[in-house]
């Protein structure tokens, strides 16, 4: 309910924007991570919470993010399709050791279905899908864009993302402006300067565990933003719906 709600809300904001006057020339659906439970060994309880298997949850994942390019490919002359990796969509061997690569990802393949099913029928989509890469950029109306899920973080998160720039640089001529993770499941939009960084929540319903050992939770919601050069910033209009 919270996704079908999302994509629907999501409709509404782009009309909403666009009756306060805002250009938006382009539509990007970004998925974020973690469209499955890999179901390995976080904590004992795990396997007997999650409802579906992991053929049922692909499924729905499949069923949901389709409804949802569907509808956002009506709402724009193109729509951008943006993946990242992620840990719990890890496909694990052997004891919930992963033996393959990075690619070997729920996200991954269900970006590739999602392009073998609609890629052709529906019109006006352009995709960036991961392979093995942890770190997926995008240029969006001018806005250097830089997504990971953000589970490969280590130590400081500035000097993760001060690193990761410098590579993405190197790599591709072009530093980002703009870094989006999600791993942490909550709101944050922090500036660091050479970059802002958004935090995105989920849309999952919160884990029992993380609030009993600290007392804290999130709020499910999904993050939307404008992009562009209409703001220094490079971005502007931010809501969780």
């Amino acid at each position: 309910e919270r996704m079908t709600d999302s994509i629907s809300d999501g409709v509404k904001r782009i009309k909403e924007l666009r009756k306060q006057g805002r250009n938006i020339e382009g539509v990007a659906f970004v998925l974020m991570g973690d469209p499955t439970e890999g179901c390995t060994g976080n904590y004992a309880s795990q396997l007997f919470t999650v409802e579906l298997t992991q053929r049922q949850q692909l499924l729905l994942a499949l069923d949901l993010h389709a409804q949802a390019i569907r509808q956002f490919a009506s709402m724009a002359d193109s729509l951008d399709v943006v993946g990242v990796l992620c840990n719990h969509g890890e496909w694990l061997r052997q004891g919930g050791k992963a033996i393959t690569s990075d690619s070997d990802n729920a996200s991954g393949f269900l970006m590739d279905a999602l392009l073998r099913i609609l890629d052709g029928h529906v019109p006006n989509l352009k995709w960036k899908i991961p392979h093995d890469e942890m770190v997926t950029t995008r240029i969006l109306s001018g806005v250097k864009l830089a997504f990971t899920h953000g589970h490969k973080i280590t130590g400081k998160e500035i000097e993760w993302l001060r690193g990761q720039s410098i590579r993405v640089l190197r790599e591709e001529g072009r530093e980002p402006d703009i870094w989006v993770t999600a791993h942490k499941h909550h709101l944050q939009v922090t500036d660091f300067g050479p970059w802002y960084r958004f935090q995105c929540p989920s849309n999952d319903g919160g884990s029992k565990w993380y609030t009993d050992s600290t007392g804290n939770w999130s709020t499910p919601g999904t993050l939307t933003f404008l992009t562009g050069k209409h703001d220094p910033k490079g971005w502007s209009d931010m809501a969780v719906l």
